[in-house]
């Protein structure tokens, strides 16, 4: 797998994102940011308005790529340092 080739997402996927989370995922998101990225995001949010559901599916598609990624680079690194061991093939 490799890196994912799209550009860096900007305030408007982030928000499209948080708002297809729901509620209280979004609620665990923003806490876990700082004070301003938080109102930031969430003005973002506020400003929306209606989103196509295809850019719904698209961002988050984007995501699940993106945490796949990350999570390959994680298992590589942990084979790689013998703390887990590789799948048979």
């Amino acid at each position: 797998m490799s890196a994912p080739t799209t550009t860096a997402p900007g305030p408007r996927e982030a928000a499209v994102v948080l708002v297809a989370l729901g509620p209280e995922r979004a609620a665990a998101v923003l806490r876990g940011l700082g004070e301003k990225q938080a109102r930031l995001l969430a003005a973002e949010v506020a400003a929306l308005g209606p989103v196509d559901p295809a850019e719904v599916r698209d961002r988050l598609v984007d995501l699940v790529r993106a945490l796949l990624y990350v999570l390959l680079v994680l298992v590589n690194y942990y084979v790689a340092q013998r703390q887990i061991m590789p799948l048979p093939t």
